[in-house]
C-alpha cells in the first residue's frame, strides 16, 4: 500500500510540473527603442546629440531643463527611427514656457535640404501663450516646403503635458495627454531622428523621452459574438481573445502585462488559458476581465487591450455594443435599448488580479511578476 500511494504521489507530482510546462507563459520583455528620464547631471551621450545651446541645458532632480542665452537650444537623439510595418509612438513629458518651443520628429525640416519631412509639436510665435501647433512639412528635392498640416491645439504652458506623435507606415498622428488632437494620412519613408528644441530664453522643461515600437495585433471581444454586446453593470467577466497570426505569435506576450479596458480605465486578467480560438492550428490566448473593472460604460464604442512582447509593445482595440442601460438611458441609442443579450461569463473567483504599477513606469523592474515563469511550448514556430 505505501508503495502505490509513493507512485501515485509521483505520478500526480509529474503531471503538475508538466502542466506547468504546458501552460505557464513565456518571461518576456519589451524595451523601448529610446527612453530617458535624465536621471543624472550631465545628457547621456549614447543618447543624445547636442546640436546648440550645451551650456544652457541643465539637468537636475531628473528634469532637463532648457533655458537662457543663446535663443537656440537644441538636442537630437543618437539614434534614427523608422516604422517598418509596426506603429512608433514617440512621447515626452514637457512643460511649455514661451514661443518657439519644440518636441517630435525632424524639427523644422525646413532648414534640411529635400527631399526629407518632419512633423512636432511647436509653440510658434504666441503672444499670450496657451497653444501648440501640431506640424507636417515635407520639402522636396528641390528644397520646396509644403506644409502638410497645421493644426492648433489649446494646452496650458507652464505645467506638465504629455506629448505623443503617433507614426505609422500611412499615418501621422498627434496626442496631448492621451487625447488624440490630430491625424492625417502621410507617409515618410525616411528614418528620422527624435529632438527637444528651445529656440528662446524662457524656460522650457522635460521629464522624460521615450520612443516605443507598437506591434499590431488582433483580438476578438466576446469571441463567437457579433455585437460584442457587454452590460457595463455585470458583475461577470468579458472575455478577449489575443489571436496568433502568420506573422504574429501570440505565445511572445507576456500575461503579466496585459490590460484591457476603456476610457483610459484598464485592468489585469482575472483569469487566463491558451486555446486555439478560431482553429487555424495555432496557439491564442483567451482572458478573462472582470467587466466592472475595465471602464466600460453606456457610451463606449470600443475598447483596447495593451501588453508587451519580446519584439515591442501590442495595442488592439475591437468594438464593443453597451447594452442594460435602459433605466437611465445613460446615453444608449434608443435603437440598443430593451434588447435581449446573453448574460457575461460568471467571474473566476479564484485568480487574483495583478494590476502593475500606475504612472510612467511601464517597464518591468527585475522582480517584475512574469519574469521567472517557465517558458511555454508553443505550436507556432
Amino acid at each position: 500500500m505505501k508503495s502505490f500511494k509513493l507512485k501515485r504521489l509521483f505520478l500526480v507530482s509529474f503531471v503538475f510540473i508538466a502542466s506547468l510546462t504546458l501552460f505557464s507563459p513565456a518571461a518576456v520583455q519589451a524595451a523601448p527603442l529610446l527612453y530617458d528620464d535624465f536621471d543624472g547631471t550631465v545628457l547621456d551621450s549614447s543618447k543624445w546629440n547636442v546640436i546648440e545651446g550645451g551650456e544652457s541645458i541643465q539637468l537636475s532632480d531628473g528634469i532637463m531643463t532648457m533655458q537662457g542665452d543663446p535663443n537656440h537650444k537644441r538636442i537630437d537623439s543618437f539614434d534614427s527611427f523608422q516604422p517598418s510595418g509596426d506603429t512608433l509612438f514617440a512621447s515626452a513629458r514637457i512643460q511649455l514656457g514661451g514661443n518657439y518651443q519644440k518636441f517630435g520628429f525632424r524639427i523644422n525640416a525646413a532648414e534640411f535640404s529635400g527631399p526629407v519631412c518632419g512633423f512636432y509639436f511647436d509653440t510658434l510665435e504666441n503672444e499670450n501663450g496657451g497653444t501648440v501647433t501640431a506640424l507636417i512639412r515635407e520639402v522636396s528635392d528641390t528644397d520646396t516646403v509644403t506644409e502638410i498640416l497645421t493644426v492648433p491645439i489649446d494646452v496650458t504652458w507652464n505645467e506638465f503635458h504629455t506629448f505623443t506623435i503617433e507614426w505609422s507606415p500611412t499615418e501621422i498622428a498627434f496626442h496631448v495627454d492621451g487625447v488624440e488632437k490630430a491625424r492625417t494620412s502621410f507617409v515618410c519613408d525616411t528614418p528620422l531622428t527624435v529632438g527637444i528644441w528651445n529656440d528662446r530664453p524662457e524656460s522650457m522643461l522635460t521629464d522624460w523621452v521615450e520612443v516605443i515600437n507598437v506591434i499590431p495585433v488582433s483580438i476578438d471581444i466576446k469571441p463567437g459574438s457579433i455585437t460584442n454586446s457587454i452590460n457595463p453593470r455585470s458583475r461577470g467577466v468579458i472575455p478577449v481573445a489575443l489571436l496568433s497570426t502568420d506573422t504574429f505569435d501570440a505565445m511572445m506576450v507576456d500575461p503579466a502585462t496585459v490590460k484591457f479596458g476603456a476610457n483610459g480605465i484598464s485592468t489585469s486578467p482575472a483569469h487566463f488559458a491558451i486555446e486555439d480560438i478560431n482553429h487555424d492550428g495555432m496557439d491564442d490566448y483567451i482572458f478573462q476581465f472582470r467587466t466592472q473593472q475595465t471602464g466600460i460604460d453606456c457610451n463606449t464604442e470600443s475598447a483596447t487591450l495593451t501588453g508587451e512582447a519580446a519584439d515591442g509593445f501590442i495595442e488592439a482595440s475591437d468594438s464593443v455594443r453597451p447594452v442594460g442601460c435602459q433605466s437611465a438611458n445613460n446615453g444608449t441609442p434608443p435603437g440598443l435599448q430593451n434588447k435581449p443579450d446573453k448574460p457575461d461569463p460568471p467571474a473566476f473567483e479564484n485568480h487574483p488580479v495583478h494590476d502593475s504599477k500606475p504612472g510612467k513606469d511601464i517597464h518591468p523592474e527585475p522582480n517584475t511578476p512574469g519574469q521567472n515563469k517557465i517558458k511555454t511550448e508553443s505550436k507556432n514556430k
